[in-house]
């Protein structure tokens, strides 16, 4: 029964985390800045726990796959995403700093503008320019793909279904561009509208709605198209 509605489950719980955050940094300032920004505060251990989940998933993916009933592209896919998800969690964790406790060394001290043993922090190539990669990729396949496919009747491109997100995951895709947007709209300048919340950070919000939509997105797949087969 879970695993039926997993997606508008998934969904209700980006949306009740972001609402939790916006409102304690608007009210509860004090205890935002305590308990929410740390390194190792709620939102980044959201961030890891959902992180640590989709990794465990894809794992157990890879595992159940058959050469007989699933395509190597399947498996290749899988593997990618397995290594990039283990990738971006030993960032989010910084390799383990936040929770063992070392100082930055070498390399790290001169070039993390953060003092911390992670790559992402070291270079927007790193950061920035790749978030704005997967972000237009969910964009494009998990919101404008689907609904042009749904106006249509009838498949796009010729992806596998398999890779494509479906319908239902559309909600969550579109909350990854909503989770930001009051960044964007502040960056425009635009007189008598600003998003002003001290010390709230819209991209830990946007990572943590991406992290979920990995989870959502490796149950769809497995539900669908590898459970079944």
């Amino acid at each position: 029964m879970i695993l039926k509605y997993s997606s508008s489950i998934l969904f209700t719980t980006a949306v009740a985390l972001c609402a939790f955050n916006v409102l304690t940094g608007m009210f509860a300032p004090e205890f935002y800045l305590s308990l929410m920004t740390e390194e190792t505060g709620m939102v980044e251990n959201l961030q890891v726990k959902f992180l640590l989940m989709a990794l465990v998933l894809n794992v157990f993916m890879l595992a159940s796959l058959r050469r007989a009933d699933h395509p190597a592209l399947m498996r290749g896919w899988l593997v990618v995403t397995a290594l990039g998800i283990f990738f971006v969690l030993g960032e989010e964790l910084s390799w383990g700093q936040h929770y063992i406790g070392w100082d930055a060394f070498g390399w790290f001290v001169h070039k993390n503008d953060q003092m911390e043993t992670n790559l992402h922090n070291t270079s927007s190539w790193l950061d920035q320019k790749p978030r704005m990669l997967l972000v237009t990729g969910i964009l494009l396949g998990g919101v404008v793909l689907p609904l042009l496919e749904r106006a249509r009747g009838h498949a796009l491109t010729r992806l596998p279904e398999w890779f494509k997100p479906r319908l239902a995951d559309l909600p969550l895709a579109a909350m990854v561009i909503v989770a930001q947007m009051p960044k964007q709209i502040n960056g425009l300048k635009i007189p008598g509208v600003y998003f002003d919340i001290p010390n709230l950070r819209f991209s830990e919000m946007q990572e943590l709605v991406i992290y979920i939509f990995f989870v959502a997105y490796l149950l769809t797949l497995w539900k669908h198209h590898i459970r079944r087969a």
